[in-house]
């Protein structure tokens, strides 16, 4: 075996070769198969079910009454909230009268001074 090997002897020719016509025939065989394709595409479009399908209307309906019991719980419970929150003027008047003198002096001398009070 010869160690050294001479490219001059090669040449710059392309070492591979394909039959005449071969990328022609290619360029046909694939586009003919998109055609294939795009005719299989639109008929499954064709055949798709509407939209507006049982199983979506009481999927709807179902949602739009979940959302309505989360709306009346949360409306009755901040109902009760507010309702037992509520203090009368006689709460506010027995809760005054059991301070001390001190306290009852520091209330009245801070709610007077109070910028906002009498807006």
């Amino acid at each position: 075996m010869k160690d050294t090997f001479d490219f001059d002897k090669i040449g710059k020719r392309m070492p591979y070769r394909t039959p005449d016509g071969f990328f022609d025939k290619m360029e046909e065989d694939v586009m003919s198969r998109l055609k294939e394709q795009d005719s299989l595409f639109n008929a499954k479009v064709a055949m798709k079910k509407p939209v507006c399908s049982y199983k979506l209307i009481v999927r709807l309906l179902a949602s739009v009454a979940a959302v309505a019991i989360i709306a009346l719980v949360i409306g009755s419970v901040l109902k009760e909230e507010t309702s037992s929150s509520v203090v009368g003027t006689a709460d506010l008047i027995q809760a005054f009268n059991q301070l001390d003198d001190a306290d009852q002096l520091e209330l009245l001398s801070t709610y007077q001074s109070d910028v906002f009070m009498d807006e």
